[in-house]
């Protein structure tokens, strides 16, 4: 058996935990312009994306929308944390 812990047939997930990373070093900037353009009350000039990244929050985040549809009993949409690399 202790041969088998030390040798794994699959290595792993090996440079995902990267993409992690990567996501958040592109979520601050995008964070930044978006609070900058808000203080300064111009909404027009917020940027695009971040409506989306704001979806992503509220469906697949912890007590998201999806798993507010889940409790409700419908289960369709079981894996949504797959949907993003930042959650």
């Amino acid at each position: 058996m202790n041969h088998y812990a030390r040798q794994p047939y699959v290595v792993g997930e090996v440079g995902s935990p990267y993409l992690g990373i990567a996501g958040i070093a592109g979520l601050l900037p995008l964070l930044w312009e978006a609070v900058r353009h808000l203080v300064a009350q111009n909404v027009k000039q917020v940027p695009f994306h971040l409506w989306f990244v704001l979806w992503t929050l509220f469906f697949s985040g912890r007590c998201g929308i999806n798993a507010l549809l889940a409790v409700c009993g419908m289960v369709l949409f079981r894996c949504s944390n797959s949907d993003s690399i930042v959650f």
